[in-house]
């Protein structure tokens, strides 16, 4: 990554002294939507831990020269992504079926990891760039 060090430098200055906080997840969802899903998810309440950190890191990041998304911040964990070249017939019955599933726990957000992703023919690969623990 060309401006690594300049964004872990970001992060840490942001996740700095931020506490560990509980995040509660449930209820399924799609991006852009049901009807034409490309990623499939499950949902984070947007707790205040995790928004003020969000919130943070957003502006000091803008700061590094990644301007500010200006959509609404809807935490949420990928399952999955939905391939370009899946049946419309297949994808359409994402929607039907994932309203009758429920599921709802909770996790102990201990620490901020930096993610590299790379998208590719044979999916997504994830790489663990740099992390941060949050405070007890």
């Amino acid at each position: 990554m060309e401006r690594e060090r300049d964004i872990i430098d970001a992060v840490e200055s942001t996740v700095s002294g931020a506490r560990r906080f509980v995040l509660p997840i449930g209820g399924f969802g799609m991006f852009p939507n049901a009807k034409r899903p490309r990623v499939v998810w499950v949902g984070c309440e947007p707790v205040p831990g995790l928004e003020l950190l969000q919130d943070r890191l957003e502006r000091r990041m803008e700061s590094v020269g990644f301007p500010i998304d200006g959509r609404p911040f809807r935490p949420h964990l990928t399952l999955g992504r939905v391939r370009r070249d899946a049946k419309h017939a297949d994808v359409r019955l994402l929607g039907p079926k994932m309203d009758g599933l429920s599921y709802g726990t909770e996790t102990d957000v201990e620490s901020v990891e930096l993610m590299e992703s790379e998208l590719g023919r044979a999916g997504a690969h994830y790489a663990v760039r740099h992390s941060m623990e949050l405070a007890r």
